[in-house]
């Protein structure tokens, strides 16, 4: 019974939030936005996430890279920001 409990915990994917977390993300959020920006950043991109289940499917690295393009080119991942902009989009 361990080894079933084993598969099927290696199956399930991992939080995003869980996966910004994690040292590795931290320190490279941090070398790419750092300080304050950065926290706001993983607010902002934790809350895209939470309010969009087809962007929840997706790989959470995927998620960050975009969001990272985003952020160089001073675009916010607020999905507020996005409605007032352009409206609710179906």
């Amino acid at each position: 019974m361990a080894v079933q409990n084993s598969l099927v915990k290696q199956n399930q994917k991992q939080t995003f939030s869980a996966f910004l977390a994690t040292d590795a993300m931290k320190k490279k959020i941090n070398e790419m936005v750092g300080g304050e920006k950065g926290q706001q950043f993983v607010t902002s991109i934790i809350s895209a996430v939470s309010t969009n289940p087809q962007l929840a499917e997706c790989e959470n690295s995927s998620i960050v890279s975009a969001a990272l393009l985003g952020q160089a080119l001073n675009l916010s991942p607020s999905p507020q920001l996005r409605t007032i902009l352009y409206g609710s989009v179906q």
